[in-house]
């Protein structure tokens, strides 16, 4: 009992002791994050949707249309839970972003991190890293799953008590509702035999699983599919396998070349946690993530699917590394920083001015450096009113005429900016449910897969009947507004779920494909 006590006590102590160095580095952590902030133009794919279904129009980006465009369930209703008060999507979403991301740094600095040097070892990794940077605000995803990840970890490595395991397993399940795929990273932490000692797996079982199948019932219901349109755009594209892994490769390669230090601390943790048996999960996690990323293709956000394994492996490293000896500390937060600044564009240097416009051949871009300009917190001014571009003449050529549908691939900004007046037919199928079914054409940038537009198939939106010229693609489309547009509870809606989930009608857009031979991404 004494040793208990004297334990409790010498971990108190410490922990007293770290408390105002880690204050410290997350208030430096929060300037960086002020100067860095910012919103992707792909936010605002969501914050139409959000904006939607606060004014009672339901979930749908398209309000004639049940489709989800977005990948990110959770973060959708976070968002939209003070856009009902605020209205308004940028400072919302910052506001929330720098919160969570603030949460999951302290979190990791002073609830996983036994000693001062580590904690200021991890928020090196973290401030240094430009990916993790970046995509800490952006309007996506990224920092309420560092957030939830940060109660994953702490709960797994550090709670000793009943719910503290409990909260842990509850946070992964609603981790792989904010985004599916990381189920392959936080399941094997939260479910490796021992992960939650005292906790009965099938408690486990079912706080992991219960939010994800909720959703996917509920997603089953209501859009008529399992997975997010998004996930058929992008992931159904015709695209032999080959090009898409020597695409994953160039995504891998871009963030070594221009954010050195991601990849580095994520095999650092990588190999520390193959080797630390309390954390061998992780090691699982990690490497099954970056498998499933160089299996996709990567993305065209440098960086952006690594900052949740960079995270896990920061927590690995500041948990289980030696660090609390200055002998390995010191050298550690030595190379920490000496990696963050050999990469070509450092966190720390950031300002208003920062601008890096530039796309490679390869696709992938430094977002933030393309959308800094127009949607930078440090660029809108002694105003501090929402970055306002003006509606494309497009847009308004369309709106002002009365139309009610238009063509575009450029869907985030000028799609929000552009309203509900007007039904808009993503080119790229992100927001589409008959195109994200139809094989990509060349040429296409990862993440940007352009489709040809089906005879007849603008006439068909505009006029809200089916004019699509080829009998079998009609057919198909028949299905895909039933499935869309028709009361959720009709006999011919649930009939026709059945069909589209079992591939009943897919013989009918294969006989269409087929025939047109136009997937040049074959």
């Amino acid at each position: 009992m004494l040793q208990a006590v004297t334990s409790t006590g010498s971990s108190g102590r410490a922990a007293s002791a770290l408390l105002p160095l880690a204050l410290a580095g997350l208030a430096i952590y929060a300037v960086l994050l002020v100067r860095t902030a910012w919103l992707s133009d792909d936010a605002y794919i969501t914050f139409r949707t959000v904006a939607n279904f606060v004014d009672g129009e339901g979930l749908r980006w398209n309000p004639a249309e049940r489709v989800q465009a977005y990948t990110h369930p959770l973060w959708l209703f976070v968002v939209s839970i003070p856009f009902a008060f605020t209205r308004e999507p940028y400072f919302t979403s910052i506001a929330l972003s720098i919160g969570f991301s603030l949460f999951a740094a302290g979190t990791l600095a002073v609830r996983l991190a036994p000693s001062a040097l580590a904690a200021l070892t991890g928020l090196g990794i973290l401030g240094f890293s430009r990916a993790f940077v970046d995509f800490s605000t952006s309007g996506l995803e990224n920092a309420l799953s560092h957030a939830l990840l940060a109660v994953v970890l702490a709960g797994c490595w550090r709670s000793t008590t009943y719910g503290g395991r409990l909260a842990a397993t509850l946070a992964a399940g609603l981790l792989v509702v904010n985004r599916m795929d990381l189920a392959l990273l936080v399941l094997p932490i939260v479910l490796w035999p021992g992960a939650a000692p005292g906790v009965r797996r099938r408690v486990r079982l079912a706080l992991a699983a219960g939010p994800l199948a909720a959703w996917t019932l509920f997603s089953l219901f209501y859009y008529g599919v399992p997975f997010p349109n998004t996930a058929y755009a992008k992931l159904a594209t015709g695209i032999p396998r080959a090009e898409a892994l020597a695409q994953g490769g160039a995504y891998f390669r871009e963030s070594l070349a221009s954010d050195p230090l991601t990849l580095v601390a994520i095999a650092v943790g990588l190999a520390l946690a193959a080797v630390t048996p309390a954390a061998r999960a992780a090691a699982f996690g990690i490497a099954a993530y970056l498998g499933y990323v160089l299996w996709i293709g990567g993305d065209f956000m440098s960086g952006r699917f690594f900052t949740a394994p960079l995270f896990v492996a920061a927590g690995v490293i500041v948990r289980y590394a030696p660090l609390g000896s200055p002998v390995f500390g010191l050298p550690a937060i030595a190379a920490v920083a000496a990696l963050g600044l050999t990469a070509p564009r450092p966190t720390i240097h950031s300002d208003g001015r920062y601008h890096h416009p530039h796309i490679p051949d390869h696709g992938i871009a430094d977002e933030r450096g393309v959308y800094y300009r127009t949607t930078g917190l440090l660029r809108i001014g002694r105003a501090w009113t929402p970055p306002d571009v003006g509606l494309d003449a497009k847009y308004t050529f369309a709106i002002e005429r009365g139309r009610r549908a238009i063509t575009s691939d450029f869907i985030g900004l000028q799609g929000y900016l552009a309203g509900r007046s007007i039904h808009i037919i993503d080119l790229l199928a992100l927001a589409d449910p008959l195109l994200a079914r139809l094989p990509a054409e060349r040429p296409w940038r990862v993440g940007h897969y352009p489709r040809a537009l089906p005879d007849g198939y603008f006439q068909s939106v505009n006029t809200g009947g089916n004019e699509i010229r080829d009998a079998d693609l009609a057919r198909y489309y028949d299905a895909i507004r039933v499935l869309t547009r028709d009361p959720l509870l009709s006999t011919t809606r649930l009939m026709a779920i059945l069909r589209m989930n079992t591939g009943g009608l897919d013989a009918a857009r294969d006989a269409y494909v087929a025939r047109m031979g136009t997937s040049t991404a074959r």
